[in-house]
């Protein structure tokens, strides 16, 4: 009997009466990448057309530092993982931001500045408004006095580092909860069976103005990455 080698695939098999050869198998493993939102970065910042909802997340974020200026906020916002959008003013002089839907995994919400002035020159922003929500709830952001034709900067960012994914829109029309008018009210409250019983006071200087209520329920989400 005679005993031969013969190399297949770079690897040696044996000959011995009878043909065999040692095949291998080579696997191919893919890694899900980890995706980040195409407006990322502010020469890639996403268009907001009055009325368009628009879906989008801060995971994975990143900042580009020479395109911020954290003096002009102060405490207000503090960047981690932020995403740029605009939007013309047109002829309007007033429109609402509103983000909504929010579902974020340390349920802080995101942070919203919103600037004018020439992209990526911190030189030359002004500061229209700047807001850290510290909440998921449905919130609009009133942008007043608009200037007709002006083109308008907006960072978006998860408040405390947090990873949120959101809804925003430009709209005419406002939904949710006013930000500038949220505010710590101390509620009890009480439950007999199916019927639940809550009362409130307010501070004497709103008791004029308030003209009404709405209650909203609150849902917390806890998002596993």
């Amino acid at each position: 009997m005679k005993t031969f080698f013969v190399r297949e695939n770079d690897i040696i098999g044996r000959y011995s009466g009878a043909f065999f050869a040692i095949i291998t198998l080579s696997f191919l493993i893919v890694l899900p990448a980890i995706a980040q939102v195409g407006n990322d970065d502010i020469e890639n910042r996403l268009l907001l057309d009055t009325e368009v909802i628009y879906d989008s997340k801060t995971d994975h974020c990143t900042v580009q530092w020479d395109c911020v200026d954290e003096s002009l906020t102060g405490k207000c916002i503090q960047y981690h993982n932020d995403q740029w959008y605009h939007f013309n003013a047109g002829s309007e002089p007033k429109l609402y931001l509103n983000i909504f839907d929010q579902h974020c995994r340390d349920l802080f919400g995101v942070q919203v500045v919103v600037l004018k002035g020439t992209p990526c020159q911190p030189e030359t922003y002004q500061v229209l408004s700047c807001v850290s929500l510290e909440t998921q709830n449905d919130i609009h952001i009133p942008l007043e006095d608009l200037v007709e034709g002006q083109n308008y900067l907006v960072n978006v960012d998860g408040y405390l580092e947090d990873f949120c994914q959101f809804k925003i829109q430009l709209s005419a029309e406002p939904i949710g909860l006013p930000v500038d008018q949220l505010q710590d009210v101390e509620v009890t409250s009480s439950q007999q069976g199916a019927m639940a019983t809550m009362s409130w006071k307010l501070d004497q200087d709103l008791e004029s103005p308030v003209r009404e209520f709405q209650i909203y329920r609150r849902i917390q989400y806890s998002v596993k990455n």
